[in-house]
Order: structure tokens, then sequence, then C-alpha cells
């Protein structure tokens, strides 16, 4: 269990700026996104592991080709994935910079800076939609695939239709004064110390105290399934 304590983000009072919406827009956008396309991914490899474990106990030429069609989608989904968590990371990255530099005076140096992360957010923004449009498509492709080897049951739903694989839950603890809001996602989720079941993936948590505003996206994964957000105001 890995947990990180964002406690050098003691002061939520003293020079934080006032996200502007074009902040907002892009960090809702790049969340939901590569949160939907990482789910897409998961969502392929399962159903074409089913496949090839499937097809792996047939005999027959064709049943060889239905393994060998599932292990290359799965590889596939695989790739992918770690396509989408780096430009997720350099996301991470150009996100911090915007919080970062959000609100500099009009013709500064960090103005400067602001509007160059501004830039770099949108091309961000563009790969992680078509990242998750191929992701789409690579799970339609293993449903396919599934289906001709394990068809689905005339009683039951289609996977597409019955969400399968449900996506795995991970945690965000936060620890924060009583009078801090707390939001996750872009969404309000109280105020002081709270327990959050999340999806496995990009998330991104929000804490507000005053005119102070601070952020940190974070992932969670099989292996880190827990989030810690410690803040920790100053004396």
């Amino acid at each position: 269990m890995k947990t990180l304590v964002a406690a050098a983000l003691a002061l939520l009072t003293v020079n934080a700026y006032s996200l502007g919406p074009v902040v907002q827009d892009l960090s809702l956008a790049v969340t939901k996104d590569g949160q939907d396309a990482s789910l897409a991914l998961d969502a392929a490899s399962v159903l074409c592991g089913e496949a090839a474990h499937a097809a792996e106990s047939m005999a027959g030429t064709k049943a060889r080709s239905r393994y060998q069609e599932a292990n290359s989608c799965a590889k596939e989904a695989a790739l992918r994935k770690e396509q989408l968590d780096a430009v997720a990371q350099q996301t991470n990255r150009t996100m911090h910079l915007l919080y970062q530099y959000d609100g500099a005076p009009e013709g500064s140096v960090a103005a400067d800076k602001f509007s160059q992360a501004v830039q770099d957010a949108r091309r961000c923004r563009t790969a992680i939609a078509v990242m998750l449009r191929g992701a789409n498509a690579l799970k339609r492709k293993a449903v396919a695939i599934h289906d001709a080897v394990i068809p689905p049951r005339n009683d039951q739903p289609l996977p597409a239709e019955a969400d399968r694989p449900k996506p795995l839950l991970g945690v965000l603890e936060v620890t924060a004064p009583e009078d801090t809001e707390v939001r996750v996602d872009g969404k309000r989720v109280g105020t002081g110390n709270q327990h959050v079941q999340l999806p496995q993936g990009w998330h991104e948590v929000e804490v507000r105290r005053g005119e102070g505003r601070l952020h940190e996206r974070f992932k969670l994964t099989p292996e880190t399934n827990r989030f810690t957000y410690a803040v920790t105001p100053s004396p």
C-alpha cells in the first residue's frame, strides 16, 4: 500500500490563485476522458483474456486462430494502456503548471508560462481524446472476439449492456480541518476528513479553505488502491 501525503501544501490561504474556467474545464475534461479510456482498455483486456483461455481448451484450426486473435488484442490493450499512462503523467505535470501560474499578472513571466501551459494542456486533452476513441474501438473488437468464442446466452444481456467487467474500486482518504471543503473530480464531497470510494484510474482531489485552493491528481491501481491526501494548516 502506497501512501502519498501532500504535507508540503500546508497553507491554504497564502499565495493561492482563484481558478479560472479554462483551467477547470481542461482539468475536468482530461480527467474524465482518461478515466473512460482506462476503463475501456481494462474491459478489453479482461474480455480477450477470457476468450483466449476458452479458445486454448478447444481443438481445431479455428480455435487456434481465435486464441491468437484474442492474445493479439490483449497485447494491444496493454500497449495502449502504457501509452495512456505516459500521456496522463505529462498531463499531470502540465496541470500543476496551470494551477501554479493561474492568476499571474498580465505581462509577467508567470503569465507567459501560464499561456504556454494552457497550449500544452490542450494538446494533452486532444491526445487523450484520441486515445479514448481508440480504446472504445478496441473494446468493441474485444467484445466481438469474446462473443465469437463464448457466445452470449439468449437470456443474458450482451457484455456492453451488462457493463462488464465492473470497475475495481480504490479509496481516497482526506485529512483536513473541519472548515475545509473537499472536491473530487470537480464534485463537492463534503468538508473536513473524507473517505471516498472511487473507480481505479486517474482522479483529482481539490481542497478549498477561505480564499485558498489546492489540488492533486492521483491514480488508483490494483497495486496502489489507496491515496492519502493530508492538509496541515500552519500554526
